[in-house]
Order: structure tokens, then C-alpha cells, then sequence
């Protein structure tokens, strides 16, 4: 008998329609469970006398046959056990509803109908989307619909501007009447990552916004459990779903707008965090504050939004948004998609977004002038004996791996990692004689490493061979602390250095038997003895390149340092960049953005990871770019690694998005390849290689810092 062909898209739409079906009925569910909890916070009332007339329930709508009769115990009891056995029915017949306004809900930008004429914001030109953001905010928190919004713009976009224009805006107009005008302390707040405060500060001043770490402040995501916050908070006993828990509440007036950067940091309701976050929120709501959520990526389920929606001030099924009303209101939502609300849904978040629209200010980009050129580039050896001393290295770590067995994916990638170090460290006299020739045509050269050896050297050679001054230099790496002699004994006495071996012995057998002096010191020992391994060096070599480094200003970097030199760069006081891929880091901006100071070319060691691909390329072409930047990937000509390597990352690199994509594999694939230098492979030449003509442009959705924070696992 012939069978009937599947109709495939009718079945695939039927499941669709179960999965809607289902979740609309956990929804639903959620809902009931919150009405019955609202109806025995009622019944608790009414029997201590806080509840007194029909007009409290209020929420619950009862009609006036009800309203009717006096209040007793007895009509309170029976009007709330039909509310809540009807809840889930009413639930469904007003989300049904609710789904075909929904429906009807166009996501297109639409611009503020009064605009702003200032252009200039302190030393900031802003760009067209920026006024359009600034404006679409202004007059969204205004207009009393919602006192939340979120900018949602890509890595490199001025988000931070965006956010100082409007804190100035609110406190120019005395912050509209807010009660929290009359006190002169914590009147706004720009919240970001820990890691960024010193460079947020510090733009909030060039915007030539006034009273910054007066009455205004920028805190950390992490700062608010610090002592300098948290005597603002008090923790209170609360009822929720019928059982007692414990609530940080906000006990000063809030202040009158809060930025909220990075705001996918507070996903979690459950972290120290939020809890004290959501306190301020709550406090914010009741007296009239505003919030900016700024993210280039805020959320990506339906529950990470939980504190946004709070913070709106809205209501849902006739209630305050709250933690305890979010829940139904989020099933509802994914519901739409047919997802459960904690889901990884680009349909549910589309829901969410015709949901809050009107929330989301997200202005059409403004078109890009400017590209990069990204190409692999093949040096020569600077000598026979430098080309001797890389084979013979290269050929050592290759014994190294066929004495540890092909098998055993740790000892391969710790071969390979030494021949990788081993590498850049030879490469470094290139990285030096590029960067010079490239300053000589007159670009500001930019190195990216993965070593803090090769930033020393780089360094060391630019200066004493070369003869650039140090202070136009910008090293940004996060340092590395010198240790002698000295450190090691400065807290267990020079008798270690005499009975090194007994302590080694303790560390490592004993360690529990310590002091934690002693410990430090081994640990230190350890770390200078490695280090004079690893250059071939006596004690006394060591000290005199100790000392080099000193006068280098090679050693800890702190976080305002860092900052420092960064910024001394992008001011064009510093000519020259260099810097350890794993210090670039979300929003390091390394390119050319004042006018006057020089265009940018840089050279990368080898990337193999894609966090490296991000890092490399994305640290000199940024949105505010001024001009068109040449990128290369260095390679010494006619290696094994070249000619493996090299035509593979070629075509990778044509493509910001495409060099991250299979990136995993990408390595996997270098490192069988690279096991044993002896495998055959045709010699490349530069002709064989790209020039970089063909790189593509970003795409308009792709968001370089998004990537980079999500593969680097930043945490505060």
C-alpha cells in the first residue's frame, strides 16, 4: 500500500503549537500560584485589621456584587477561593489577548520627536546614533511610561557617553524634581566593572560632567557589599509565597538615575550582587528614579531580565512587576515561543522585546568610513645564528614530544606551547625592527604578544638598540614583579638560601608544617631559579637585567597604571603600544580617535585561539576610528610552522567573524601538524599569501567585545 507523503511543515507547525500550548499552561500555572499567595497575605490582613475595605484588593478586581456586601471573614474567604480557582482561566484569555497587540508591535527605531542641539560633550564629538540614543532616552524616561530603558549597542559604540550625557542632562535639570535633589550625596550612580572604573571615572570627567566622586559616583558591580555602600542597606525579614526570607532594603533616598553598564552581570537574582542591586531598584521605583541598562548583549533568556523589568516600573496582570510577580509574567513571554523562560531562545527574546519595545533604544548605525587590512606577512631570520638557534629549539621540544608518546592531550599541548613561546621570543628582534620602520613612516606601530618575556624584550630593544625613548612607550601587559635575593629572604632570614633543600622537601611533602612566610619564599625561590633556567643566566647576569627592567619600568602594573598607559597612547603622548593579548580585555580601545595623533599599524604574534583572533584585531579597528588600519600576523619564512600555519590563518583572517568560528579545532588541527617538524609541506612565499585587499568589512550585528567577554569568562 502506498503511504501518504509527511506534510512536514504542517507537523512541524502542530509541535509548535503543542510547545506553545504546554508552556502558556505552566504560565498560567505560575499565575495561580501567585494569586493563592496573595490571597492568604489578604486573609492574614484582614485578621490583623490592616485590611478593612473591599477597596484594598483592588488588584483582584472584585465586582460590585461583591463590593457590595459588608466586609466579613467569611465573604473576604469566598470571593478569593473563586479568584484563585478562575486564575489560570483569566490568565489565559487575557494573555491571548495580550499576544495580538503583541502581534501588531513594529521593532523599528522610532526617533524622538524633540531633539537635542548639542553635539559636543566635552572633549566628545557625538556621533549621529549617539544623539539619536540620547534623545530616544531623554524622552522615553520622560514621558512616564516606563522609568527603565536598555541601549543595547554594539562593543565601541559610546555607550559610556550616552550614559554621562544623561546623569549631566538629569543633573542640569536639578534631576527634575526628584527628592534627592535636595541632598547632596549619592545623588547618581554609573555602575560598571570593577575593571573599567578607573577609565569610566575618568571619562565621566573629559565628558565635563560636575560633582563626579562628590555626588555622584561610579561603583563597581562588586562594591555595593564594600563598607563605603553598605552601611546604606539594611537586611529585613519579608513574607514571600507564604514563607519568610530575608530582604536587603535601601535605606537612604535612591538616586535620581542609575546607570547600569554591562548589565548581563546581574542576570542572576541569586548573587550578593543583585540581591543589593535589586534593593536599590525597588527604592528607585518607589520615589521616581530612572534606569539605563546598557550591554551590547544584556540578556539572552527570558529570566535574565528580571531586575529590568522590575526596574520599569511596570505592572503585569494588574500587579507591581516584582520578584515575586516576574515568574508568571516570564512564562507568559517564552510561552509565546513555546519555550520555558530560562531557555536559550532567539524567538522568546523577540517576544520580550515587542513586549517592552518601547524600552529598547536602539538607533540604525551610523555608516562606517573607515576598514581594516588584515594580512600574514613572512620575515627573514635577522642572522645564521639566530636561524640555527630557532631550528635547533625547534627541534628540541619535537624530541621532548615523541619522548612523552603521541599520546596524552596535556603533554602535546605543553609541547606545543613551549615551541610557541620559544618562537615569539626569537621573534622579538623582528617585532622591534617592524615597529621602528613603521613609526618611520609615520604610523603609531602597535605589538601584541602572548609572552611577558617578549614584552621585556620588545621593550629592552626598542630602547637600547634603537634608541627610543621610554616615555614614548606604552607597555600595557599587567607586570610582573622582579624577584631577587632579597624578596625571598625578606621575611624568613638569608638561612633559606642555605638550606634550600630541606624547605623544598617541606613545600612539597610538609606543606601544612609551614609558615605561610615560608611558603611565599619557596614559592618565590622557585620562580627565580625558573627564570634563570629559562634565560641561561648566572645570579649576576640575572641582577643586571633586573636592573634593566627597573629602569624600564618593567615590573607590577597596577590597574591605574594600566589605564594610564593606554590612555597616554590614544592622547598621542606615547608613539609606540605594546601589550600581552590576555591584558587587552572588554573595551580596551587601542585606535586612532583624536584628530592629530598617528594612524595605527600593527604586528601580531601567531593566534591560534580565538579569544587571540578577537583581541589581535579588534583592539585597533574600532567604531570611532578615525583611519584605516593595516594588521598583520608575523611568520619567519620557510619554517615548518610558516608553511603549515600560515595559508590557513591567511584565509581566517580575511574575516573578523570568521577567525573566531572553528577556532577550537583551528589549534588542534596546528598542533598535529606541528608534532613533528619532519612532516613534508610546500615552502610559502609571500605571493602566495593575501594582501589583505579582501578583508571583509564588520557586519552590522556582529559585536567584537560581546565575543571577547563571553570567551575571556570576565567576572567582577
Amino acid at each position: 500500500m502506498d503511504q501518504k507523503p509527511v506534510n512536514l511543515r504542517g507537523l512541524l507547525k502542530s509541535l509548535d503549537g503543542e510547545h506553545q500550548s504546554r508552556a502558556l499552561d505552566s504560565a498560567a500555572k505560575a499565575y495561580q500560584t501567585q494569586c493563592a499567595d496573595r490571597a492568604k497575605r489578604f486573609e492574614l490582613e484582614y485578621k490583623t485589621g490592616a485590611l478593612k475595605e473591599w477597596s484594598a484588593l483592588a488588584v483582584c478586581s472584585p465586582p460590585p456584587m461583591i463590593t457590595a456586601q459588608p466586609l466579613s471573614f467569611l465573604a473576604l474567604k469566598s470571593f478569593l477561593t473563586v479568584w484563585v480557582s478562575t486564575a489560570a482561566a483569566r490568565f489565559k484569555a487575557e494573555e491571548m489577548e495580550r499576544r495580538k497587540e503583541v502581534a501588531e508591535v513594529s521593532t523599528k527605531f522610532v526617533a524622538a520627536e524633540t531633539k537635542s542641539a548639542v553635539r559636543q560633550f566635552g572633549r566628545f564629538k557625538l556621533r549621529p546614533r549617539q544623539a539619536k540614543a540620547i534623545d530616544a532616552c531623554v524622552e522615553r524616561l520622560r514621558s512616564g511610561d516606563t522609568q527603565a530603558v536598555v541601549v543595547p549597542l554594539e562593543g565601541g559604540e559610546g555607550k559610556s557617553v550616552i550614559g554621562w550625557y544623561l546623569i549631566d542632562h538629569w543633573q542640569k535639570n536639578e534631576f527634575f524634581g526628584h527628592p534627592i535633589a535636595k541632598v547632596p550625596i549619592n545623588q547618581a550612580f554609573f555602575d560598571t566593572k570593577a575593571t573599567v572604573v578607573i577609565n569610566m571615572t575618568r571619562r565621566g570627567r573629559a565628558c565635563g560632567v560636575a560633582n563626579i566622586d562628590r555626588s555622584i559616583a561610579v561603583v563597581s558591580h562588586t562594591q555595593w557589599g564594600a563598607k563605603e555602600y553598605k552601611h546604606f542597606f539594611r537586611e529585613e525579614t519579608v513574607m514571600s509565597y507564604g514563607q519568610p526570607v530575608k530582604r536587603l532594603n535601601y535605606i537612604l533616598i535612591p538616586p535620581a538615575i542609575i546607570i547600569i553598564d554591562e548589565c548581563q552581570d546581574y542576570k542572576k537574582p541569586g548573587s550578593q550582587k543583585s540581591k543589593y542591586l535589586e534593593a536599590l531598584v525597588r527604592k528607585g521605583v518607589e520615589c521616581g528614579s530612572v534606569f539605563i541598562f546598557m550591554s551590547a548583549t544584556p540578556w539572552v533568556t527570558v529570566n535574565d531580565t528580571w531586575i529590568f523589568c522590575i526596574a520599569t516600573g511596570r505592572q503585569w496582570a494588574g500587579e507591581p512587576i516584582t520578584r515575586e510577580t516576574f515568574p508568571s509574567m516570564a512564562r507568559a513571554i517564552a510561552a509565546r515561543a513555546g519555550v520555558a523562560p530560562s531557555a536559550n531562545s532567539e524567538a522568546a527574546m523577540k517576544e520580550f522585546r515587542k513586549e517592552f519595545n518601547d524600552c529598547y533604544v536602539i538607533p540604525p548605525r551610523d555608516p562606517r568610513t573607515v576598514r581594516a587590512y588584515n594580512d600574514v606577512i613572512l620575515v627573514d631570520f635577522k642572522s645564521p645564528e639566530q636561524r640555527a638557534y630557532y631550528d635547533a629549539t625547534m627541534a628540541r621540544y619535537d624530541e621532548e614530544r615523541r619522548r612523552q608518546g603521541k599520546d596524552g592531550d596535556i603533554n602535546k599541548m605543553t609541547v606545543f606551547l613551549k615551541k610557541r613561546h620559544a618562537e615569539e621570543r626569537i621573534k622579538c628582534p623582528v617585532f622591534a625592527d617592524l615597529m621602528v620602520a613603521s613609526h618611520a613612516k609615520g604610523f603609531a606601530p602597535v605589538c601584541g604578544v602572548t609572552t611577558q618575556d617578549a614584552i621585556k624584550e620588545i621593550t629592552r630593544l626598542l630602547v637600547f638598540e634603537h634608541g627610543v625613548p621610554r616615555n614614548k612607550i606604552s607597555v600595557i601587559w599587567g607586570g610582573d614583579q622582579i624577584i631577587n635575593r632579597e624578596s625571598i629572604t625578606r621575611k624568613v632570614g638569608p638561612a633559606i638560601m642555605d638550606d634550600i633543600g630541606n624547605y623544598l622537601m617541606r613545600f612539597y611533602q610538609e606543606p601544612d608544617k609551614m609558615t605561610a612566610d615560608e611558603k611565599t619564599a619557596v614559592r618565590k625561590y622557585l620562580r627565580w631559579a625558573k627564570e634563570q633556567a629559562r634565560f641561561d643566566e648566572s645570579e649576576d647576569q640575572q641582577n643586571v637585567r633586573h636592573s634593566e627592567l627597573i629602569t624600564l619600568r618593567l615590573d607590577k602594573q597596577s590597574l591605574e597604571q594600566r589605564q594610564n598607559e593606554i590612555d597616554r597612547f590614544q592622547n598621542g603622548d606615547t608613539e609606540y603600544c605594546i601589550f600581552t593579548l590576555s591584558a587587552g580585555g572588554v573595551g580596551v580601545d587601542l585606535d586612532q580617535q583624536v584628530e592629530g595623533v598617528r594612524a595605527r599599524e600593527g604586528f601580531f604574534t601567531i593566534c591560534y585561539w580565538a579569544e587571540e583572533f578577537m583581541q589581535a584585531l579588534f583592539r585597533l579597528m574600532r567604531v570611532a576610528t578615525l583611519s584605516d588600519v593595516r594588521q598583520h600576523i608575523v611568520f619567519f619564512k620557510d619554517t615548518i610552522v610558516a608553511n603549515h600555519v600560515a595559508p590557513r590563518l591567511d584565509k581566517k583572517i580575511k574575516s573578523v567573524r570568521a577567525a573566531t568560528q572553528g577556532a577550537d579545532e583551528f589549534v588542534e588541527d596546528c598542533i598535529d601538524l606541528l608534532v613533528d617538524s619532519t612532516a613534508a609541506a610546500p615552502a610559502i612565499t609571500q605571493a602566495d599569501l593575501s594582501t589583505g585587499e579582501n578583508t571583509e568589512d564588520t557586519p552590522d550585528n556582529f559585536d567584537a567585545d560581546a565575543l571577547i567577554e563571553e570567551l575571556v569568562g570576565e567576572e567582577d
